[in-house]
C-alpha cells in the first residue's frame, strides 16, 4: 500500500518500534506476506525493516539527524510467496 507514513523522535534509540507496514492483494484467499525489503532511501542504514512481518524499527541511531535529513522516503517491497510487489513508499519523519 502506498501512503504510509511514521513518526519519530531525532533522539530515539536503536531497536524503537516505528510500526508494522501494512498490505493488501486483491486475490480473494487470505494472503502471507513475506520478504519485507527496504529497496532505497535508508540514508545511514538508519532503519531495518523485519523480513517475516513488516515490522520497522531503527537501526542506526546516529542516522536521525533531522537537520541533515528531516524526511526519509523509503522504497519497499514485499511478496504474497508468488509475486514481489513494486516498490512502494514508506514516509518516516
Amino acid at each position: 500500500n502506498t501512503g504510509q507514513t511514521f513518526t519519530i523522535a531525532e533522539n530515539s534509540a536503536a531497536a524503537t518500534v516505528l510500526g508494522t507496514l501494512v498490505a493488501s492483494d486483491g486475490d480473494v484467499t487470505p494472503t502471507t506476506f513475506s520478504a519485507w525489503t527496504i529497496t532505497a532511501g535508508n540514508t545511514g542504514n538508519a532503519f531495518a525493516l523485519n523480513p517475516a512481518t513488516g515490522q520497522l524499527t531503527v537501526a542506526t541511531a546516529a542516522a536521525l539527524d533531522f537537520e541533515t535529513n528531516p524526511t526519509f522516503n523509503l522504497s519497499v517491497t514485499v511478496s504474497d510467496g508468488t509475486n514481489t510487489s513494486p516498490p512502494r513508499t514508506v514516509v518516516v519523519r
